[in-house]
């Protein structure tokens, strides 16, 4: 057979990027932060309370720190939901990066309107490197009403 092109890769592996569904970008700075907790706890305890504490500005590096650490480990997209989608939007588009915003509705927040206008939003870039999916986060943060 003939191939438009040939790569020699030396006898390395190729293979197609990995896809991370389910992430929080900006929480890299929470790594082995209190690991030894139950799940509860160490949310009420140690999460939201430093995530409170989080500016735009936060939120912008740390999602630049985790698409680098993405890179390093094959991941080429995300299927991302955080605080700030705005920032998520606006650092996928400057690096490159594949992202799908996945709206959060839950306990702490949400509505069919925020959804619609965020559906709007984000479901239009021209370069398809962001998207929009609905999403729930968990059952322990997401009640059956």
């Amino acid at each position: 057979e003939t191939w438009d092109k040939e790569i020699d890769g030396q006898r390395n592996l190729l293979m197609p990027g990995f896809k991370d569904a389910h992430t929080h970008s900006a929480m890299t700075f929470l790594r082995s932060h209190a690991d030894d907790m139950k799940l509860d706890e160490w949310l009420n305890t140690r999460v939201f309370p430093a995530e409170a504490k989080l500016t735009g500005e936060d939120i912008y590096w740390l999602n630049k720190l985790a698409i680098m650490e993405y890179l390093t480990s094959g991941i080429t997209s995300v299927f991302n939901m955080y605080l700030d989608k705005p920032m998520e939007d606006k650092v996928a588009k400057e690096t490159g990066f594949r992202t799908v915003i996945c709206e959060s509705i839950n306990d702490f927040g949400g509505t069919l309107q925020q959804v619609e206008e965020d559906y709007k939003r984000y479901s239009q870039d021209p370069d398809k490197l962001v998207s929009y999916q609905l999403g729930f986060h968990a059952e322990y943060t997401t009640s059956r009403e």
